[in-house]
C-alpha cells in the first residue's frame, strides 16, 4: 500500500514521496496566494528549503520575485512551533548560507527545491 502525499501547491511534485518536494518559486506578489502556498509547505511537513534562485532572477514580465523566506520563517514557528530552514545559492560561488536557526526537533523534516 502506498501513501498519499498532497502537493502543498500547483506545479510542485514529490520527486521522492514524502521525504523530496521540487516546484516552482512559493512566494507571488499576491500576498493570500503567497501564504497559501507557503501554508501548503507547512502543511506537507516542508522543514527545510533550498532556494536555487539567483538574487539578480526576474519573472517572465522582468519583475523582482518577492522574497519569501522570512513569512516562511515565522508562519512555521507561530503555527507550528518549529524553525524553517532555507538556503540560498550564493550567487558569487556554489556554496549556501543558512538563513535560520537549527531546528528544535532531531527529526528529519521533508525537504523542497525549486529553481
Amino acid at each position: 500500500m502506498t501513501a498519499d502525499y498532497g502537493k502543498p501547491f500547483g506545479r510542485s511534485f514529490w520527486v521522492i514521496p514524502g521525504k523530496f518536494l521540487a516546484g516552482c518559486y512559493p512566494g507571488s506578489k499576491d500576498l493570500v496566494e503567497a501564504s497559501e502556498k507557503l501554508h501548503g509547505l507547512l502543511s506537507c511537513g516542508i522543514r527545510f528549503v533550498v532556494n536555487l534562485m539567483e538574487q539578480h532572477e526576474r519573472d517572465h514580465n522582468g519583475d523582482r520575485f518577492i522574497p519569501y523566506e522570512e513569512q516562511l520563517k515565522r508562519m512555521g514557528n507561530e503555527a507550528l512551533r518549529c524553525f524553517v530552514w532555507v538556503i540560498r545559492r550564493e550567487p558569487s560561488s556554489a556554496k549556501s548560507r543558512i538563513a535560520c536557526a537549527e531546528p528544535e526537533s532531531r527529526t528529519r523534516p521533508s525537504v523542497a527545491s525549486h529553481p
